[in-house]
This record gives C-alpha cells, structure tokens and sequence, in this order.
C-alpha cells in the first residue's frame, strides 16, 4: 500500500454515490490514507483508528488492505458488499450493521422554520445525548460544529433538537428531546441542514440502518432516493485466546455458541439469574430493562442497555437449541430465537 499525501487529488478517481463516504472523509480529515497505485488506484483505505473507510471492488486491493492491516479487531465505516463478503468467507464477523444509503438531488427548501447553528459550547450536551457516545465522539462532535454545517432548535434557551454532518458529510446525530418528539422538529431540522449543506458544495446523504421504518419514512418525506446498502461491520481474527474464551463461555452456559465476542468483562462464574423475559424486555427484581430486535439479513440483532448478567441470563431463555451468538458491546446477534 501506497501513503497518499495529497488527498484531495484522490478524489476524481472514486466518483459517484456508492463513495460518497470516501470523499467526506478525504475532504473532512487528515486520517491515514492508502492506495495500491497512485495514478491509477483499484481502491482507497482510509483509516481511523478501530474503524476503515475502505472502498473497491476489486478482490485484488481487499487482499492488500488484508495483508497490511496489522489489528487483531479492526471494524469497517459504510463500506460495500464486496468487502463484507469477502470477510464473511475469510473472517468472523463481531458485528454488523447494514444500512440503506440515500441521497438528496432536489432543490433547496424555500420555507423553513428559523433555526440556529450549534456552538462549540453546545459539544458537551450534544455528546450526552449522542446514541453512540464513545471515547472519541466528543473530539469528533467539536470538529463537526467547528468544520461543517449544522442545525438546532432551542426553546427557552434550551437545545430541544439537533442535527450535525459526519466526518464523512453524511447527516447524522440527530436528536430531539423525548418530551418534545412529535411536532414535527425533524423535519423542520433536516430542510435547514440540507440547504446549508447545499450552500457548501456538498450533496446531501443520509445512512439509515434497516429496520429503522421512522427515519426511512423522514427521509422519504423529504425526498432522498436510496442508492443502495453500505455496511457497518466489526471483525475479529480468530486466535487461541479467543478458543479457549469461547469454550469457557459455552461450558459456563450450557450452550453450542459459534461465536462470541473478545469481551473480557463477561461474568462467566456465576449461574444465570432469574429474568423474567417479554417481547420487548427484561425483568429482574421488579427493575424492566428494554431491548430492542431487528431482523436483517436473515439474522435477529438485539440491541439493549442493561447489566451483562441479565442480558445474557434473558437470552438463555429466547435462543433457541442450535444458534450461532455473537456479544459485542450488549449488540447480540444470532440467527434464531423463540417466539415471546
């Protein structure tokens, strides 16, 4: 692999929707970046840290990425199919999440109802009620108020709803307050960062995970077009550390699990406890704890909020007897459960 160091310039070689990431992230960052030939690349690679912004079709430049990349537990940001196929066949996958990809070639919105721009200020509270808060995402959150458009609705002084552009320009973190949902704020917060998109040069796009009917509907509404899927995904190579933590698990548990995530936190020396199981959540000791299932690709994903013990005291009771698991941050997988 080849460092790029005039990143921009590699832009025109990967045109059209499907790397519409690749080039946020190339105009955005000063993340890593490779390519296999510099005049005329098979693909790009960009790198940030755990996640790969990595685009070709090309099974050659894959094998390269393959053989460079020196992690042990490496994930992917909104690649395409011929990357998640090939480390389906060749790798464990941790995770995945699959996405519809859509894009907004309208005009600007001529109404739309006078909305502010976050302030730097602002980072913090967004960051709190950032779904996906991690250790970086407050960095990331600053740079999007600082580099790149943004949309907010306050009341009384207070942020009731926001919306802000990833690093790669797609439109994301958007949030409204619970006890404000309902009038109609996300829509009126996607036409104010859409046109101020537009006044950039950028296009519009959004990545919306399947199953997500609500933002699906929003951008419809809006008038995106879907383009296709992009995907999420995390994988582990399979070493002995990783045999022997599975065989604890499964001898633990009673269970014929093919895979289960590196995740050392697992309290493997204590019998299940009692959990009561529903269709939506987990009961213990009178404490409800909700979870939330998805079916895509054949394959049941459960996403939750809740202590290790009782996520997977609760799952013992849905799996069914042959399964293949996969734990991963409280993000299960697996291709059958019983029915609640």
């Amino acid at each position: 692999m080849i460092e790029v160091k005039n990143r921009e310039n590699q832009c025109k070689y990967f045109e059209g929707y499907d790397s519409l990431n690749i080039k946020g992230v190339l105009t955005n960052t000063n993340y890593p970046t490779f390519v296999d030939d510099l005049e005329k690349p098979e693909g790009i690679w960009v790198k940030d840290k755990y996640f790969n912004f990595l685009y070709s079709e090309q099974l050659n430049f894959i094998e390269l990425f393959d053989q460079t990349i020196k992690e042990d537990y490496f994930g992917f940001a909104g690649t395409n199919k011929s990357v998640l196929e090939y480390y389906f066949e060749n790798e464990l996958i941790q995770w995945k999440n699959t996405c519809d990809q859509y894009h907004y070639s309208g005009e600007k919105f001529s109404e739309v109802m006078a909305l502010e721009s976050l302030n730097l200020s602002d980072a913090t509270y967004v960051n709190d009620n950032y779904e996906y808060k991690n250790s970086n995402s407050l960095t990331k959150i600053k740079d999007a108020i600082k580099s790149r458009p943004t949309s907010c609705l306050r009341i009384d002084g207070k942020i009731v709803s926001f919306v802000l552009l990833h690093d790669d320009d797609s439109i994301g973190y958007m949030y409204t307050l619970p006890e404000y949902r309902g009038n109609g704020y996300a829509y009126e917060l996607a036409k104010d960062i859409i046109n101020k998109t537009l006044n950039t040069g950028r296009l519009p796009y959004i990545q919306i995970v399947q199953g997500n009917e609500k933002s699906k509907q929003l951008a419809l509404k809006l008038g995106f077009e879907k383009h296709g899927e992009v995907h999420w995904f995390g994988v582990v190579r399979l070493g002995e550390s990783f045999k022997v933590h599975l065989k604890t698990y499964q001898a633990h548990f009673g269970v014929d699990a093919k895979s289960v995530s590196v995740k050392t936190t697992l309290e493997l020396k204590h019998k299940p406890l009692e959990v009561e199981v529903t269709s939506d959540r987990f009961i213990y000791k009178d404490e409800r704890y909700d979870y939330q299932m998805i079916y895509s690709d054949e394959i049941y994903y459960i996403h939750s909020h809740m202590p290790e013990k009782i996520l997977i005291s609760g799952l013992m009771q849905l799996m069914k007897e042959d399964y293949e698991l996969v734990i991963s941050n409280q993000d299960i997988k697996t291709d059958g459960f019983k029915s609640v």
